[in-house]
């Protein structure tokens, strides 16, 4: 048996920027034999994963809303037909040009880095991986400067002061007070490929982008009807999933396993079994109690068994990698949806994320195509103009939800 443990997340807090991966947070106990999911990415972009923020919201894992950006590029964009676009004269060198500003190959290439650097981006093997690779970092990077430019005509400066601040709270929590821990900060930027500045340019570059998300869905509103209607139709989501008091006795061969269901056909106790029978020193001396678990805890055909027993039965033998499983349903626990008053103002938060993204994406695609990217053909992204899921310039920040390193405006 089998179950993913999952991490917790922070709490964001306001007015900084979330701007990476979030995490699912269940909070359920593993069973013997789990495993922790391992981090993924280098350790500049595990920690550059904690100060850019999560939201958590309402519900089972299915029903949360997970939003998550990253300003560097979709990887896996599907190949294909490309959208019909006009032949774009550029000088050789220049990979785009947007609002008047020619973007060199160099310049893209030192992007590329630094998305490497802060968030574990590389480049694919093979030419034709590489090629949409090549075209989903130029239209990030042109979506990046057309952010930048709107965040400039709407007067808004991140100082230098404020990027410090956040680092500084960053490295107090993580490497420790003072020099110390700076020179530990270091070291890891030294062995990842990047330097502060240019982690302090993206901090900069995150903040500026949740101030601009602020502003444009400043005006975004959810009504009492939205937040009963969302309530009723999404009902199923909110409600736990369905838990099971289980014991089970684990042996080495199906014949074996044969014995075991015998014995407890005569009458002897499931307990007594286990002691005298189980492999599982965990569980043996518990009467092969195994707790209260979820059927995602579980693995596939085991869960298939376990979860369609009935109560008080007994069920198996069932093949798992720690060998022959039998296995008794000691209590059937069905969650109930929460109560609409308890889960209302997470209601109403996710349903107000979720009509600020649908303005943000509006407006910003209206902005992109209003500045008339021009792209190398070499560099020519399908649906331009179209935000990816996910991708470039979406912020998961709103008034009143920030990041998790800390505050401050």
């Amino acid at each position: 048996m089998d179950e993913p443990n999952e991490a917790d997340g922070a709490e964001p807090r306001d007015s900084d920027v979330a701007a990476v991966a979030v995490e699912d947070t269940d909070g359920h106990s593993t069973p013997e034999g789990g495993a922790a999911k391992p981090a993924t990415g280098s350790p500049i972009a595990r920690w550059v994963r904690r100060i850019a923020g999560t939201v958590r919201l309402p519900g089972s894992r299915k029903g949360r809303i997970i939003l998550a950006i990253v300003v560097a590029l979709v990887l896996g964009s599907s190949a294909g037909a490309y959208a019909w676009h006009r032949s774009t004269q550029l000088p050789e060198d220049v990979a785009f040009q947007v609002a008047g500003r020619d973007v060199t190959e160099n310049e893209l290439g030192e992007y590329g880095e630094t998305m490497r650097a802060l968030y574990g981006v590389n480049a694919p093997t093979g030419t034709a991986k590489l090629s949409d690779f090549s075209r989903d970092l130029a239209k990030a990077y042109a979506f990046n400067i057309v952010v930048e430019n709107e965040a400039q005509r709407h007067d808004i400066v991140i100082s230098d002061k404020t990027a410090q601040d956040v680092l500084g709270r960053y490295i107090r929590d993580q490497f420790g007070e003072g020099q110390a821990g700076r020179d530990k900060f270091i070291r890891l930027l030294g062995a990842t490929g990047t330097n502060e500045q240019a982690v302090l340019d993206e901090i900069k570059r995150q903040l500026l982008l949740g101030k601009l998300f602020n502003k444009v869905t400043a005006d975004v509103r959810v009504s009492e009807p939205e937040v009963r209607t969302a309530y009723d139709e999404r009902k199923s989501e909110f409600t736990p999933p369905e838990e099971r008091a289980l014991r089970n006795i684990v042996v080495a061969e199906r014949a074996q396993a044969d014995a075991v269901i015998r014995k407890l056909s005569r009458g002897v106790p499931f307990a007594t079994v286990a002691a005298e029978d189980s492999i599982d020193a965990s569980t043996r001396n518990k009467g092969g109690d195994l707790g209260t678990v979820t059927a995602d805890q579980l693995e596939k055909d085991y869960a298939v068994a376990a979860f369609g027993a009935s109560e008080g039965e007994v069920f198996g033998p069932i093949k798992t990698r720690h060998g022959w499983n039998i296995g008794k349903v000691d209590g059937i626990h069905r969650g109930d949806p929460p109560a609409y008053a308890a889960i209302h103002d997470r209601l109403k938060q996710a349903l107000g994320l979720e009509q600020a993204v649908t303005t943000w994406r509006t407006w910003l695609e209206d902005r992109v195509r209003d500045a008339d990217i021009e792209y190398a053909d070499r560099y020519h992204p399908p649906d331009p103009n179209t935000l990816p899921e996910g991708g470039p310039g979406m912020p998961a920040v709103t008034s009143g939800v920030g990041a998790p390193w800390g505050g401050g405006n």
